[in-house]
């Protein structure tokens, strides 16, 4: 039960940062990937598209990295299957299985390419 606690905390502490500033304009780290290659990761743009998202603005976070509307509820139901995984272990073994997951590596790795050469 402490884990469950401290975990959310750090989540309520990472919303609340990115509630209060707006990674385009604070000294937030930049893509170390980006920095180095001009080239956009998967992740690229998620630090500002959460921030959109708690701020309610759904378009600007389409603009900053549309793959965290289908990516953030698999991720959540990752990590919810992990955390009851005694309550639901077919969905966890799933969900954990390396077929799956490489599934996931091969569609951010597609959402790279696509990304970088459609200039989004």
């Amino acid at each position: 039960m402490k884990i469950t606690a401290i975990v959310v905390a750090c989540l309520a502490a990472a919303m609340a940062v990115y509630w209060f500033f707006d990674p385009s304009v604070s000294l937030f780290p930049r893509c170390p990937f980006y920095v180095v290659t001009g080239l956009k990761c998967p992740g690229c743009g998620s630090q500002r598209a959460l921030h959109a998202m708690l701020h309610g603005d759904m378009a600007d976070v389409w603009g900053y990295n549309a793959i965290l509307f289908p990516l953030i509820p698999v991720v959540l139901l990752m990590l919810l299957s992990e955390y009851m995984h005694r309550r639901f272990p077919r969905l966890n073994a799933f969900l954990t299985s390396t077929g799956f997951v490489m599934a996931l590596v091969a569609v951010l790795a597609v959402w790279m390419v696509v990304r970088n050469i459609a200039g989004w």
